[in-house]
């Protein structure tokens, strides 16, 4: 029987990373972010682009030489509300609901 390779798709929108970037960090509040990917698509690669929170450039340093798991602890965040929050706000925008 022929082996089956699941093809997963990584999601990507430029749009949605400028509204990301267009927030402010979820840690600090502040607004000079960068994108950061919360899951990765396999070896190296980001995640979906939808999957994605702000975090200000020292923070994002910060959660990728602590980890992701350690990074939420220590200031006391949940990028999966986060991400829920962020998506619902976009959705909002598009739709012409702010």
């Amino acid at each position: 029987m022929p082996r089956i390779q699941q093809v997963t798709k990584t999601h990507r929108s430029a749009r949605y990373l400028a509204f990301i970037r267009q927030q402010p960090c979820v840690v600090s509040g502040f607004c000079t972010v960068v994108a950061h990917h919360t899951s990765k698509a396999g070896m190296a690669l980001k995640g979906s682009d939808y999957l994605a929170v702000p975090l200000t450039p020292e923070l994002h340093s910060e959660l990728h030489t602590i980890g992701q798991e350690s990074f939420q602890r220590k200031y006391n965040v949940d990028f999966s509300v986060c991400i829920t929050r962020l998506l619902s706000a976009y959705v909002n925008r598009l739709e012409g609901n702010n």
